[in-house]
């Protein structure tokens, strides 16, 4: 029987270097552990309440908006990570941005850093996205234990 291997640990002569590519970014991961995480932009509403940026419909979205989302959602991800490199280690290098709500990490991310919350104020958008308010983003860890293994040959 194969024994189990915990989550998280780095096993020498196992491990090999691999790419992982999206859209947007591409991860060097070493030790084939990556960490996922749920993202979403939102917007304020009624005081201290927020809702997605881009409310979600029960029609399908044509594609020009489902795409301009997209660009939108892949700007605001770089905005956040230039602002907040504390919280963002690395840089675009250590992550992966699937453009949507899935985001990846080789390393684990400090949720509790960001508890007072990250936003952009309207200043700090681009030009592309006319929105007189602040955008937020929240960040949760994807499920119980967010780590990935990769399996690497």
């Amino acid at each position: 029987m194969t024994p189990k291997i915990a989550h998280g640990l780095y096993q020498p002569g196992i491990d090999k270097e691999c790419m992982i590519k999206t859209n947007l970014f591409g991860l060097k991961v070493k030790n084939g552990v990556i960490f996922q995480y749920h993202i979403e932009f939102k917007k304020p509403k009624d005081g201290d309440k927020t809702i997605l940026l881009f409310a979600e419909s029960e029609r399908k979205p044509s594609d020009y908006f489902l795409n301009r989302n997209r660009q939108l959602y892949g700007t605001l991800m770089n905005l956040f990570i230039l602002k907040y490199p504390d919280f963002f280690i690395g840089g675009s290098d250590s992550f992966c941005y699937d453009l949507n709500h899935q985001l990846l990490s080789i390393k684990k991310l400090d949720i509790e850093k960001i508890k007072t919350g990250m936003f952009l104020t309207s200043a700090e958008l681009p030009e592309s996205l006319t929105y007189n308010q602040n955008v937020y983003l929240e960040v949760a860890p994807a499920g119980k234990d967010n780590s990935i293994i990769l399996p690497i040959s």
